[in-house]
């Protein structure tokens, strides 16, 4: 571990650097609308140009905010782990850093992502990462972590910042554990979906629950509380 304990220094370093160039880059398509409308009402008369130059910058921060999104989208969709059943790593290994990776790139894109769940620009991106998402589903939270392990069903509904998990670290290993959620499953705000659980059809999870890990919500069924149990 001493020799990680480097890499991980390291590995510091260039998230700062990932994280400059991934917001960085996206900034150009507003930079270049910023020009272009000074340049063209730069002899307009002060309150038309203070408006004009107001909408660029609007403008040219929803630009930044799409493109940040398309961006770490595709970075994740590139190298993120492919996780179809659970699966456990040495801290101290290249699928550790992939992980860490996919994670910072998610994080990076909170300041947009969101003020767009839910919504279909919020879905695109979520399948973009990875995750499989049914028609109809409605995504309200930025906290889809790890979305490349997670399935949500046709007509579901996750709440304002609920949190889904698909990781955990277990005797000194990383465990990656897909979620599955089914379809017309209603998830409230703030509840957790932690790592290895599975939803059922039509269930519904109450709001701030935590369903504990490896945990299989059967059919119809209502589960609450802290840990999570079912009520009816």
């Amino acid at each position: 571990m001493r020799g990680f304990a480097i890499v991980q220094v390291i590995g510091t370093i260039v998230t700062i650097l990932l994280a400059i160039i991934v917001w960085g880059l996206p900034m150009a398509p507003g930079i270049i609308l910023f020009g272009e409308v000074s340049e063209r009402f730069s002899s307009s008369g002060e309150w038309i140009r203070a408006c004009a130059m107001g909408i660029a910058i609007s403008t040219g921060i929803f630009l930044w905010g799409v493109c940040l999104l398309l961006l770490s989208g595709i970075l994740q969709l590139l190298i993120h782990p492919r996780i179809e059943e659970e699966k456990s790593y040495p801290l101290a290994s290249s699928m550790t850093i992939r992980w860490a990776i996919t994670g910072l790139l998610h994080r990076l894109t909170s300041p947009i992502l969101i003020h767009l769940v839910p919504s279909f620009i919020g879905n695109w991106y979520y399948r973009l990462c990875g995750c499989k998402i049914g028609y109809g589903a409605q995504i309200n939270s930025t906290v889809i972590n790890d979305s490349y392990a997670v399935e949500i069903g046709a007509e579901s509904v996750v709440g304002g910042e609920a949190i889904v998990n698909c990781h955990l670290v277990e005797g000194g290993r990383l465990v990656l554990s897909p979620v599955k959620i089914g379809s017309s499953v209603t998830i409230g705000g703030g509840a957790s979906i932690l790592p290895g659980s599975i939803v059922g059809d039509n269930a519904t999870v109450a709001y701030h629950a935590v369903v504990i890990k490896r945990t299989e919500i059967g059919e119809g069924e209502v589960w609450g509380g802290l840990p999570a149990k079912r009520i009816r």
